[in-house]
């Protein structure tokens, strides 16, 4: 069922807006909107009705902005970076955000005016930024994962990794990172969040770990070897791992049950939290899905053609029952 059309030009990408099929017709992975950056995407975050992401690669524009997580309609955007921006993540009303070139923004949530910045990282190449009880940590090729006060941005501590630091996250009194090392180690870490004192490591992936995620006393890595595996938190111990992609894992999120993976090969695929057996994917993308993340019944993802996609994920509370099915098909 299609209802009227019409499309919107703005100032960093175009979206183009159909009218929602009824709720009960949206299967898990259906397209709901989608929103058209013209920059690779390379994180996606969702707060309070607003999506997040950050962009930006060879030749391309460096910017955060902010889209309506309904409709996925073009809100603000900021350059304040000088370099690609690799990660994005919003908490108390700040904008978290970090580029290539070695800084670490925050920016206002409601306009993306700037704060601060901090450039504690000594050379480019900067990945992961994640922010957890009035810190903000992040990482990078630099081999270091850096904590820093979220208000802002004044050094607390630092921990020098046995390689290049990929992804970062926080729960409790835990850091995790993914890794690789010149040496081809590769591995989940996890370190003390008060003072970044290592706690346990595990390398069960024997590639490159891209992402990292943890919930409920199991984290979740994918890594270059097209494995999502599962362990245990308190102590890394193998739990499960499955193999249905095809190709390198690029991110991954839990949430209610379910575990979201995005790879190279542009496809975001469901599977069970409890032992990775597969629930459904979908193909939305045409180039790398390198972000995923799920609230409110929605998986959001963020690719190398510079789209972000909306799509139902199966769980949590319904769809808002409204004008919210887009695509993209084309520039002006």
């Amino acid at each position: 069922m299609i209802g009227i059309r019409f499309k919107k030009t703005i100032c960093f990408g175009i979206l183009m807006v159909l009218q929602a099929p009824a709720l009960a017709e949206v299967e898990p992975g259906a397209l709901l909107w989608e929103y058209d950056h013209e920059a690779r995407v390379n994180s996606v975050f969702e707060r309070n009705g607003v999506v997040y992401l950050a962009s930006g690669g060879i030749g391309s524009g460096w910017a955060v902005a902010a889209v309506d997580a309904t409709d996925g309609e073009f809100t603000w955007a900021h350059t304040h970076h000088l370099g690609a921006v690799k990660s994005v993540m919003e908490k108390n009303g700040t904008v978290f955000s970090g580029s290539y070139n070695g800084t670490v923004i925050a920016a206002k949530a409601n306009d993306g005016a700037f704060q601060w910045d901090h450039a504690h990282h000594p050379t480019d190449g900067l990945h992961a930024v994640f922010v957890h009880d009035g810190v903000v940590y992040s990482g990078g090729i630099d081999n270091l994962v850096i904590a820093a006060d979220a208000n802002g941005g004044d050094f607390i501590w630092e921990h020098e990794a046995e390689g290049n630091v990929f992804s970062i996250f926080a729960r409790d009194d835990a850091i995790y990172y993914g890794s690789i090392t010149t040496g081809s180690r590769t591995g989940v870490n996890v370190l003390n969040a008060s003072d970044g004192t290592p706690l346990w490591s595990h390398d069960h992936h024997n590639a490159r770990v891209n992402s990292v995620f943890e919930r409920n006393g199991v984290v979740y890595s994918g890594s270059n070897n097209s494995k999502v595996i599962a362990a245990d938190a308190d102590d890394g111990s193998f739990l499960w791992e499955h193999t249905h992609h095809t190709s390198y894992v690029y991110s991954v999120f839990q949430r209610d049950g379910v575990v979201y993976s995005g790879s190279s090969n542009g496809i975001v695929i469901a599977a069970d939290a409890e032992d990775g057996s597969f629930l459904w994917q979908h193909d939305h993308h045409a180039l790398a899905v390198n972000s995923v993340f799920e609230r409110n019944g929605v998986i959001y993802s963020g690719s190398d053609e510079g789209v972000v996609i909306a799509a139902a994920s199966g769980s949590g509370p319904p769809v808002p029952d409204r004008i919210f099915q887009s695509r993209f098909t084309g520039k002006d």
